[in-house]
């Protein structure tokens, strides 16, 4: 396949942009380009990290550099425009075209994908206010899930271990278990049941109370990307809505494209109610938040509360929002991210015959394995070991306790990311034996 993306950004020998602070504590990332990163001292890195380093479809690209120096000559301060600007409006046609059955959908922008969050929990209350049942409180979402630090949603953290002080300001939330899966998982279906059954046993007594669950769809991305199969998350939708209530997609890791489609959830056989997505959009160039809301749940809103206007949104976001989804749209297609997922799907069944190689996964442009020294006492010396070594041979990856997360930025190449798999194979074939207490998987 001809992919013109690498031959515009990603193989680019003379970055001129960005220049990035400290991405690691013992690494200085001076400058990037596409998905090469440069440090001080030289070393040229592929960027296999790139949804912790806020970063999308690649860095410095030109076409994104070009437009916002562009807009910077007509206004020199990061004014807001209403949504009825011609940008805003070009913003949401493309959307629009993105978005499964929009005729019954409803759009706002925000400043934040934070407070994109935070509009969204508030829907959901509005709704059951607006509905005469403003005792429906409590949130549902899966164990090990990240939806933010925000106050309205830093309890839908069931890992989240700080925030003690503030139980009393906290939303009411109930965590079900997530059964995370992975290539040749036996145990899958015997997760999945105990989950769905914990879910039923909490709504048969508690659904009166509750008023929606917040999920992130088939990729727990800030957990070490912990998969879940669609058709569990399919069930879980079904029984949601057999109690009438909301479902809050938070897709502000994985859309728009990493997952293949252009949002996460277009996977499932139902649409969320609330979907939200973030600064993706405008990869990470400029604070954006997104919601999109099923015109059903406004209406029920808008005739029992007086609400503001639906927003306003920065010109650089607005205009940073549109070019990303240009360059996605003509060259980030959805066959290129199916081709890196077969580079994934391909490599990682070969990695995981390797003794500490356990629990393979991969969606998209995304791929992920664990490693495990099956002596405990040396496991975070593996880790060291192993993203030491990455780094020497020019792999950044984020640690991500026992879990090795290959995020690329999407225009990484089939090429390029075979070839970060073939170094990755050779660092495990050179792993020091004392790491390995059998090599039989029993």
């Amino acid at each position: 396949m001809i992919f013109s993306v690498p031959r515009t950004i990603h193989n680019a020998t003379t970055p001129n942009y960005a220049t990035n602070s400290n991405f690691m504590n013992d690494l200085l990332i001076q400058k990037a380009a596409g998905s090469r990163l440069y440090s001080s001292d030289g070393k040229v890195f592929i960027d296999l990290s790139s949804i912790n380093s806020h970063n999308l479809i690649g860095h410095n690209i030109k076409e994104l550099n070009d437009g916002i120096a562009c807009q910077l000559t007509k206004s020199n301060f990061s004014s807001i425009i209403s949504l009825e600007h011609e940008p805003a409006q070009l913003l949401t046609d493309k959307l629009m075209r993105h978005i499964p059955q929009s005729s019954d959908k409803a759009l706002e922008f925000h400043s934040s994908e934070c407070l994109a969050m935070e509009q969204a929990i508030m829907t959901v209350y509005r709704y059951w206010h607006a509905q005469h049942q403003p005792k429906r409180k409590t949130i549902i979402s899966f164990a090990h899930g990240y939806h933010g630090e925000s106050m309205s949603c830093v309890n839908f953290n069931a890992s989240f271990k700080n925030h003690n002080h503030f139980d009393d300001f906290l939303i009411p939330t109930e965590h079900i278990p997530y059964p995370c899966t992975w290539f040749q998982d036996k145990d899958a279906d015997v997760k999945e049941s105990l989950s769905l059954s914990r879910l039923n046993e909490f709504l048969s007594d508690q659904h009166l109370n509750c008023a929606a669950i917040v999920i992130e769809p088939l990729l727990q991305a800030r957990n070490g990307m912990q998969a879940c199969r669609p058709g569990f998350l399919n069930k879980v939708i079904e029984i949601i809505q057999d109690y009438g209530l909301l479902i809050v997609s938070d897709e502000r890791n994985l859309s728009p494209m990493r997952s293949g489609q252009f949002f996460v959830s277009q996977y499932l056989s139902r649409c969320p109610d609330i979907l939200v997505s973030g600064s993706a959009m405008t990869n990470h160039l400029c604070p954006f938040g997104l919601t999109i809301t099923r015109d059903q749940i406004m209406a029920q809103i808008q005739s029992n509360v007086l609400l503001e206007p639906a927003g306003s949104l920065n010109q650089f976001a607005c205009h940073a929002a549109n070019q990303t989804i240009a360059i996605i749209d003509e060259q980030i297609t959805g066959e290129h991210i199916h081709a890196l997922q077969s580079v994934h799907m391909s490599r990682l069944h070969k990695l995981n015959k390797q003794p500490i190689i356990k629990n393979v996964r991969y969606l998209g442009s995304i791929g992920a394995f664990e490693v495990i020294c099956e002596d405990r006492s040396q496991q975070q010396k593996l880790l060291d070991w192993f993203h030491k070594r990455c780094l020497e041979y020019g792999l950044l990856l984020e640690p991500f306790h026992k879990n090795i997360c290959i995020t690329p930025p999407l225009c990484l190449s089939t090429d390029d990311l075979h070839s970060a798999y073939d170094t990755i194979e050779n660092i495990v074939e050179t792993l020091p034996l004392k790491y390995i207490t059998s090599c039989l998987d029993v």
